[in-house]
């Protein structure tokens, strides 16, 4: 299970981060690769006129493809036996990375015995507190919750992670806690740890009660430590991922030191689905093999673990662990509701301790390898005008690498300032098309290239959001609920944004996206609206809420005062009020509608029909380039005032006159029609030719409409220029 996450920026974050940016993996075989994060990146795009996301099954077949030449870029790590050849490929271009994120092995801590009692058995419909014997929350009077937690620090001692490391031939960093190398600065140090040995875990068994009692070779638990009184254990259920080789190898370590301690067990390895249901929808587990994709702050430690994330009966809690302690709440809810870094520092550091010591989650390790992409650009039929040509402008993303969102938008061949079709690799297909509940960092590859959000998190530099459908990163106010001051983040966007079917997005689409994820519940972005209080636009700004909004402004309000506010702001995507508004998200699929529209870079596009999905299951999956993306990559600042080559920063008339002037109009570009006379050299700069604004390869209309669109603006607006890193 993984989820998408937003970076929070402040001034201290810089300090905190920016010292553990780069992660050298520890690699037994080779040095370093020399590649680092990129110094650059655009803002506009798409530079290629399609993606084909190939699905691939799994990861050695990915790796197949992308050696023939079938894919341009792997959505997966490099495995490394290929890493040795692949670095002396020159048809190969790696980069190093640090992964944005963990496994872990997930304990069930309100199931015995991984938990405190038999509390809450699997299909119970009521609502929470769910008790049936027992209680619900842990605390240090009751004998049955510190045994449960010795049963789980035992499980702790079996966690080998040198041998991951190993298996992982050393591309990978062992976690003590969930603080991954990208935030290490944010470890506290004093957290407790567990060696890797078997005589402590028969240690914490015997303190926590479990022990042979009756000689029968298998695990008892006698509630008086005494042997008094003896209680079977129930067999010890575990899914273990079967898609991911390594967390398989974690699961089967684990079995096997079980099987050792002479705990009963059935340890099973199963498909990706199978353990999802029995683990997020059913809750009958005790340990999984999960993991999660992040961000670069640790509230971790509130979304996952606080008691309010865990919404049993219903599917897909954040917390499944179902942790549940007043005390860890308290610190929890402070890190969510600091208004410093410095404040939300004591608060992760007690929440390290606490959680830590309960064991209520185990933290294995976090990937630190490579990604790779194809050099060149290969052989497709009716596509040899690129044929072997060097792939430009791929960005090496920290914490991501080459299957960074901006490479599509980014990539393209060399010499064209437009042009070909970036092939992606996907080990799983898309499950679902909807940005509010789709949930698996597969769907999201797709999802990111359709769907915008108002700011996302600058690729390069953990410090620094930038404004995607904002015009510029939010004014941050604060307004009163109840007599307690809460954050204001008040957004201008960008004009004349259009949805993918032509309809002007405003303000109006924005409060929905934020009041719709919250009201159904959005497994991916619930995260960011739960504290989501409404919304101030033109529509309703006067009163005493303040003077009346411009048409292109909103406010944004929350009912805390946090720290993560902006987080929040960027982890919501942005969906269209005309085609979601009334539906109910948890039956109404958008890609049987051909209503799968957004206003990200790349669109759905088959038949003619703008919204359908060209997709065929198990197999691919191909998205058409957004020719209304409002950061597209076009120039209607044709020529300077005197009629020269070159820009003069102003869309006007001469731009009109120069495109339209006898000889140009229809005239093409010569590398998509040599047999037609050369332009002057001094027309095409940089593969970019001057007067073919919409890069569709021909001067035409289409160019005059552009200038049109732009007529009167200074070039390049604001938003369209690249943020270079700090």
């Amino acid at each position: 299970m993984n989820i998408k996450r937003i970076i929070w920026t402040m001034a201290l974050i810089s300090a905190l981060v920016l010292t553990v940016f780069i992660v050298v993996p520890v690699v037994s075989q080779v040095p370093p690769i020399v590649p680092a994060p990129s110094d650059s990146y655009e803002r506009y795009g798409p530079r290629v006129d399609d993606i084909i996301f190939s699905v691939c099954g799994d990861v050695l077949s990915e790796a197949e493809a992308l050696k023939a030449g079938l894919i341009d870029c792997m959505d997966w790590s490099v495995p490394s036996g290929e890493v040795v050849d692949w670095l002396a490929d020159p048809n190969i271009t790696m980069g190093d990375y640090s992964e944005w994120g963990w496994y872990e092995f997930d304990l069930n801590c309100m199931q015995w015995p991984t938990g405190h009692g038999d509390l809450t058995p699997p299909g119970w419909s009521g609502s929470e507190p769910a008790v049936t014997t027992g209680h619900y929350w842990f605390n240090e009077t009751c004998q049955r919750c510190l045994d449960a937690r010795q049963f789980r620090r035992a499980l702790a001692h079996i966690t080998d992670r040198d041998a991951m490391v190993t298996n992982m031939e050393g591309f990978a960093e062992a976690m003590e806690t969930f603080c991954f190398p990208g935030i290490a600065a944010w470890e506290n140090e004093s957290a407790p740890t567990y060696d890797y040995s078997l005589a402590l875990a028969e240690a914490a068994l015997i303190d926590g009660g479990f022990q042979d009692w009756d000689d029968d070779n298998v695990l008892e638990y006698s509630p008086g430590h005494d042997g008094a009184v003896i209680e079977e254990l129930p067999t010890l259920m575990g899914w273990i991922r079967s898609d991911d080789p390594d967390r398989k190898f974690a699961g089967e370590k684990l079995r096997g030191d079980v099987i050792k301690l002479k705990i009963p067990q059935a340890m099973v390895v199963a498909d990706r689905g199978t353990c999802y249901y029995h683990a997020w929808v059913e809750y009958d587990y005790h340990v999984y093999t999960g993991g999660w994709s992040w961000g670069r702050m640790p509230d971790m430690y509130f979304e996952l673990w606080h008691s309010m994330k865990d919404t049993y009966p219903s599917s897909g809690a954040d917390n499944y662990n179902r942790y549940h302690r007043k005390e860890y709440d308290d610190y929890a809810w402070g890190l969510k509701t600091a208004t410093t870094a410095e404040e939300a520092r004591s608060y992760s550091d007690a929440c390290q301790v606490m959680l830590h010591d309960d064991v209520a989650c185990i933290p294995l390790y976090t990937f630190a390898g490579f990604v790779a992409h194809r050099t060149n650009y290969g052989t497709h039929p009716g596509e040899e005008l690129y044929k072997g040509l060097k792939w430009e402008s791929f960005v090496n993303e920290l914490g991501y690498s080459f299957y960074s969102m901006w490479n599509p938008i980014n990539a393209h061949p060399e010499g064209f300032a437009r042009g070909g079709t970036y092939r992606q690799g996907l080990i799983v297909d898309i499950e679902k098309f909807s940005p509010v509940h789709a949930e698996w960092f597969y769907d999201w590859l797709i999802l990111d290239q359709i769907y915008g959000s108002l700011i996302e998190y600058h690729p390069l530099d953990a410090s620094q959001y930038i404004p995607i459908l904002a015009r510029e990163l939010p004014e941050q106010l604060t307004w009163e609920l109840e007599g307690e001051n809460c954050t204001r983040l008040r957004f201008k966007l960008i004009p004349g944004v259009l949805w993918h079917d032509l309809t002007p997005l405003t303000t109006a689409d924005v409060a929905f996206s934020y009041a719709y994820m919250k009201d159904e519940v959005s497994v991916a972005n619930y995260w960011a609206v739960t504290n989501y209080y409404g919304a101030i636009t033109t529509a309703n700004g006067s009163g005493w809420w303040g003077p009346t909004l411009p048409s292109d402004t909103i406010d944004i309000l929350y009912d805390v005062e946090s720290w993560l506010a902006m987080d929040w702001a960027a982890g919501t995507p942005i969906i269209p009020k005309h085609i979601w508004e009334g539906k109910d998200s948890a039956a109404w699929n958008p890609e049987d509608h051909d209503a799968v529209i957004g206003t990200g870079p790349f669109m759905c596009y088959k038949d003619g029909v703008v919204g359908r999905p060209d997709h065929v299951r198990g197999e691919y999956c191909h998205l058409t380039a957004n020719p209304q993306y409002c950061c597209k990559y076009v120039w209607p600042d044709a020529c300077d005032a005197l009629g020269n080559v070159g820009r003069d920063k102003v869309v006007k008339i001469i731009d009109f006159m120069t495109v339209a002037s006898p000889g140009h109009i229809f005239t093409y570009d010569t590398r998509l029609y040599p047999e037609l006379p050369a332009w002057p050299s001094g027309w095409i700069v940089d593969g970019d030719q001057l007067l073919d604004v919409d890069k569709n390869g021909a001067i035409d209309t289409d160019d005059l409409l552009e200038i049109g669109v732009y007529f009167g603006w200074g070039w390049p607006p604001e938003y369209y220029k690249m943020v270079p890193p700090t």
